[in-house]
């Protein structure tokens, strides 16, 4: 049966390059877990980070490792909760689907929750995106911004520019 299971975690349709998003973890306390997450990217060479979030807080956003052929991993301690994970991966400025924990396969009972038995997709008269999707896309562009200004040099401190800046910047 074990073989079904990883055969269906494999289906999670993450979208954006990512796939073969997995979650695995163990009870720590009776408040916390240990969760590890992988995920797939297939056009990126990192860094990827996994967003974790609840309704009502703030997303707490988690660096991942590569692991070699675009797989990437993360371990954290977490709130017993179902956490909704987007992975971003930050070259390239792509964004998964949201997915729970239990939909990448981490068992239910060790949240004390029940896994979903109804679709939980939005209806269609709420078709304005989670609060969390548009914190993760703010983060993104301020970061693609930086990052920007950066490597054209405006970030650089005047007295570390090279000759040829400063002759451009005085024009």
């Amino acid at each position: 049966m074990p073989t079904v299971a990883a055969l269906l975690l494999l289906v999670v349709e993450l979208g954006s390059g990512f796939s073969g998003g997995d979650a695995t973890g163990i009870g720590l306390t009776p408040d916390l877990i240990e969760v590890r997450l992988v995920v797939d990217v297939a056009e990126s060479d990192g860094p990827v980070v996994a967003h974790l979030a609840l309704p009502g807080e703030d997303i707490s956003t988690h660096p991942m490792l590569a692991g070699g052929e675009g797989r990437w991993t993360m371990v954290s301690e977490l709130r017993r909760a179902d956490w909704q994970v987007v992975f971003e991966a930050l070259t390239a400025g792509t964004l998964s689907e949201p997915v729970s924990l239990t939909e990448l396969g981490l068992d239910p009972d060790l949240l004390s929750v029940s896994a979903p038995t109804t679709d939980t997709r939005s209806s269609p008269e709420d078709a304005s995106p989670p609060w969390w999707q548009l914190s993760v896309a703010l983060a993104a562009a301020a970061l693609a911004i930086t990052v920007g200004l950066h490597a054209f040099g405006s970030l650089t401190p005047r007295h570390l520019r090279s000759p040829r800046s400063r002759r451009s910047a005085s024009s």
